[in-house]
């Protein structure tokens, strides 16, 4: 095929907006004009550098477009160009390659294509992160670990589990944390190539990895889901630059004696010899749980005895060849031996006792319909969980698949050679697209091969934002910006009650198809949700601000329904005692805990009226108690969740907070970690390296009384994912008591998000 390209030369991991899909990562971008005709690219999953990737072709509203070509790409904003991005014409799918030598950044792609005889232009239609792959010399010693099953999933067993440390070689930047990333299961073709299949998010708390790079695996019921298997697990490595994947970084053996041994139908017919045609007998292959070194099967006993019922030593499928002689209504009852490279020298093996019968009769069905639905059609939605069986019309059947498509493998599809099943896992990797192969059925009566076209197309659940707009403006006006959405600030109660804002979604149906829900996550709280997500606010409090958390469902079916929650803000903004008033315009300051970031600078009114330059020169503002941290996806390396809390040791404590708090000498919910001023002084801290976050009030009027939160920081076995609010105190006068003594305010919420991305 003919690939129109222009690309461009990169070194790096795919990175995706998330989409709450039940733990499902994708990116969509939408181009439309006038005429209604428009495009849609969806994002890839992570890869890592030594990866491959393809971006699947778009779907669309309108006509049918064609002729795709790259017409420019851009560096972080900057013209780029190079041999990476590939894209087809007909399709418009791009494919990636070449990346080894790449520079990271943010690459947006212009893209045009016709349709209906028109030529459209889609400026920077699909945005690609690169991260860094890990740099050269980071390696983990050893590279295979090797634990039995018995001791993984048995929390009191005596048997400490094998480590693995993380180090680097030569002269590295310092690693400032570890993840647990991708893990997958690797199995060997026939050809001794090993493969990879991609395993769900649960299968990540089954390992964990220290802040001091110790890798391990976790013992107890966490576990439970591994099987006596190799796997793959690659890990995430941050700096203070940034993160990076250090890709298949380890492989952990679990190793065991054989354990069970499951042939899913356990019967078999096969037809007594009368004519000149050849009878004959295979099995399915069975399901074996257990180490597969050394593994040999053999035929431990048959009943009534024969010599004509074998083994396949090496898959374990029981066999019987033309000329075995049997006689209409014999059954045969085999046991079967399974040994493998964990029996001792002395060990028969494991003997799986009346596993499989056979029985003699007098006809077998050759197989005359198979087919896969209408057509040998299958459609089905991406990213959802699925299991498709044949429609089948004869006895004794087995399936062979081939020429299965790359997209198909890897990717989390199985296909069952038993019973010819398709699966898919939710969140599987499949792009979008149609998919061809052969499935061969067999009996002893012959075989019938058929194609077969699988075909995703995009979720009609899937919608990725919910907006309620904002009233920050002069006069309750919305501000135009990302960064003011869904947030309201109210100066009366009943303002307050009777606000019913309805979203908007990106959701092709109507609000009134989406499911609704409101919790209350601090402070505020929500009543009386109707059907187009509107909802009537509770729960005023003086000068303080509420989060309310909104959830809006897509779909009844469990398998392919899209989830999408955002929080919603609020300031419940009164005068203090002396006419005070501080407004932070967004009230939130959205900030990725690696990187850090600003809010803008408050407005600060006295009885209505917005302080001078002088008057704001000698206001003092500082946090000062009541820390109060709301976990949102947090979690720590072996999958638990941050907790809830207060930096405190008491009913109200975090563990996570107060980890944090000890670790920049916070002491029992002391306000040093998100202080501004050195103990007890209003002198400015010299040294930020011990400090969360603070509100400034140095000189520099453009930045006065904003709130820094401080990059790198907010890490305590994983990142700070939640909201942060804390009570401020001010002061005119220029002491420490005063501003301890302060009058007493909640202004402001900091979103922490390690995968916000400021635009």
């Amino acid at each position: 095929m003919n690939l129109k390209k222009l690309t461009s030369s990169f070194w790096a991991i795919l990175a995706v907006v998330t989409l709450s899909i039940l733990n499902i990562s994708c990116s969509d971008t939408e181009t439309t004009d006038s005429t209604g005709f428009a495009i849609y690219y969806t994002g890839m999953t992570d890869i890592g550098p030594s990866m491959v990737g393809t971006i699947s072709s778009p779907t669309y509203k309108g006509a049918a477009p064609s002729d795709f070509a790259i017409t420019g790409i851009t560096l972080n904003g900057e013209p780029y160009s190079g041999d990476c991005f590939e894209i087809d014409p007909e399709t418009g799918k791009i494919s990636i390659s070449n990346t080894k030598n790449a520079s990271t950044g943010r690459y947006s792609i212009s893209i045009s294509c016709m349709a209906g005889g028109k030529s459209y232009s889609f400026p920077d239609i699909v945005t690609v992160k690169m991260l860094a792959a890990a740099p050269e010399g980071i390696i983990m010693t050893p590279d295979l670990l090797t634990a039995d099953y018995g001791d993984v999933i048995d929390i009191n067993s005596i048997a400490d589990m094998p480590t693995s440390v993380v180090s680097t070689e030569g002269e590295h930047i310092s690693i400032t944390k570890y993840e647990i990333g991708a893990v997958e299961l690797v199995t060997t073709n026939e050809a001794g190539e090993e493969q990879y299949q991609p395993l769900t998010e649960e299968y990540k708390k089954c390992f964990s990895v220290s802040n001091e790079g110790v890798f391990t695996v976790v013992q107890g019921s966490d576990s439970e889901i591994l099987e006596p298997a190799v796997y793959s697990v690659s890990l995430i490595v941050g700096t203070k630059v940034g993160d990076s994947m250090l890709e298949r970084a380890i492989q952990v053996k679990i190793t065991s004696k054989p354990l069970a041994l499951t042939y899913a139908k356990g019967y078999g017919k096969i037809e007594e010899k009368t004519t000149a045609d050849p009878t004959s007998f295979t099995s399915e292959t069975p399901t074996f749980k257990g180490s597969t070194d050394g593994l040999k099967f053999s035929i431990h006993s048959v009943t009534p005895a024969t010599d004509k019922i074998k083994i396949n030593e090496k898959t374990g499928q029981i066999y019987v060849e033309d000329g075995h002689g049997f006689k209409i209504g014999e059954i045969y009852t085999i046991s079967v031996c399974a040994r493998n490279a964990f029996n001792a020298e002395e060990e028969e093996g494991k003997v799986f006792n009346d596993i499989y019968t056979i029985e003699t009769v007098d006809f077998i069905k050759p197989i005359t319909k198979f087919s896969y639905g209408e057509n040998n059609s299958i459609e089905k939605v991406e990213l959802a969980r699925y299991n498709v069986a044949p429609v089948i019309d004869g006895d004794e059947v087995l399936y062979k698949f081939t020429n299965i498509p790359a997209g198909l493998t890897n990717t989390g599809v199985v296909f069952n050679e038993n019973d010819g099943s398709i699966t898919a896992i939710k969140g599987n990797k499949v792009p979008k697209g149609e998919y061809t192969f052969t499935v061969t059925a067999t009996n002893p009566k012959g075989e019938m091969p058929i194609e077969v076209t699988l075909s995703i197309i995009e979720n009609p659940n899937k919608f990725t934002y919910i907006h309620y707009g904002n009233n920050l403006g002069e006069g309750g006006i919305a501000l135009e910006g990302e960064e003011y959405q869904n947030q309201f600030r109210f100066y009366q109660k009943a303002d307050f009650q009777n606000s019913h804002p309805v979203p908007e979604t990106d959701f092709k149906g109507k609000n009134e198809d989406l499911k609704w829900t409101v919790t209350k996550v601090h402070q505020t709280g929500a009543k009386d949700v109707k059907a187009d997500g509107s909802f009537t606010l509770t729960s005023w409090k003086d000068f303080q601000v509420g989060i309310v958390m909104v959830t809006a469902t897509a779909g009844d079916d469990p398998d392919t329904q899209v989830t999408v929650s955002t929080p919603l803000f609020v300031h419940c903004c009164t005068p203090t005692a002396a006419g005070y008033m501080v407004e932070y315009s967004p009230m939130v300051l959205h900030a990725n805990p690696k990187t850090g970031g600003q809010s803008n600078v408050p407005v600060i009114k006295k009885n209505g009226t917005a302080l001078t330059d002088t008057e704001r020169s000698t206001f003092l503002l500082d946090y000062r108690r009541t820390f109060n941290y709301y976990n949102n996806g947090g979690k720590r390396s072996n999958g638990t969740l941050h907790e809830n809390g207060q930096p405190t040791s008491d009913a109200n404590g975090s563990q996570f907070m107060r980890n944090l708090w000890m670790k920049f000498n916070g002491g029992n919910a002391s306000k040093l970690p998100v202080s501004y001023f050195q103990n007890s002084t209003i002198l400015p801290k010299t040294d930020w390296n011990e400090t969360l976050a603070y509100v400034d009030n140095g000189t520099d009027l453009t930045k006065r009384h904003s709130v820094t939160v401080v990059a790198n920081q907010w890490n305590d076995d994983g990142w700070a994912n939640g909201f942060f609010v804390g009570q401020m105190t001010f002061t005119t006068k220029q002491d420490h008591a005063s501003l301890i003594g302060g009058e007493q305010i909640f202004p402001f919420i900091i979103w922490l998000d390690e995968n916000y991305e400021k635009q």
